[in-house]
């Protein structure tokens, strides 16, 4: 028996494997930078106080 796949579920699993395998290669570039959990978690809880921490780009992936 075979196995008919419709042309727009292929095309939508082909761009999800491209955009998986895209930041996969960006994470495991010498560009990437990561925060650890524990500060996103710091800044997230910040949200709407009057201390509010900002996120610094320098922490994020550069293009």
């Amino acid at each position: 028996m075979m196995c008919y796949i419709p042309n727009e579920l292929q095309e939508t699993q082909a761009w999800q494997v491209k955009t998986i395998k895209n930041s996969i290669k960006k994470a495991n570039s010498k560009k990437a930078k990561f925060i650890d959990h524990q500060s996103v978690s710091d800044w997230l809880n910040s949200w709407g106080k009057n201390k509010e921490q900002l996120l610094l780009n320098k922490f994020v992936y550069e293009k």
